[in-house]
């Protein structure tokens, strides 16, 4: 129970992220594209997560434990740093650019671009599935 708790809490504090990284800086929830991301987001880690939660709750648990501060590497620490760092990046500037409408991008493209995020995620999330080993960082298990 206590991993489903924190599912839910993750989840709720990636759509925070996403939701105040999106829309403060295009300055309106009238950003379909958001919307549509932060959905597709929700349906692809939390459908899975909680498909873990019941099936296999340990293979949960090692791939909540993600960032730089689940890392014990120096180096590892700092590319997780700056990975985390260019997704605000991308998300903060492509808000920008709809407050600002600095270019145009055709609907079909940003459905083709929901469709790859979709993918990435799905296929992320089936590999834990599939390896009840894999996990967020790289540890040596016993056994």
């Amino acid at each position: 129970m206590k991993i489903a708790v924190q599912t839910l809490a993750s989840g709720i504090f990636g759509v925070a992220f996403f939701a105040a990284l999106l829309f403060w800086p295009a300055g309106t929830l009238n950003y379909w594209q958001a919307w549509v991301f932060i959905a597709v987001f929700i349906v692809c880690t939390l459908v899975p997560s909680a498909y873990l939660a019941v099936k296999d709750p340990a293979a949960l648990q090692r791939r909540m434990k993600a960032g730089p501060t689940a890392e014990t590497r120096s180096v590892q620490k700092l590319v997780m740093t700056g990975t985390i760092l260019a997704v605000i990046a991308v998300l903060v500037i492509s808000a920008l650019d709809h407050r600002f409408g600095w270019s145009s991008v055709p609907t079909p493209i940003v459905i083709v671009g929901n469709i790859l995020v979709a993918v990435g995620l799905v296929v992320a999330q089936l590999v834990v599935i599939q390896n009840s080993y894999a996990a967020a960082t790289i540890t040596v298990e016993e056994d």
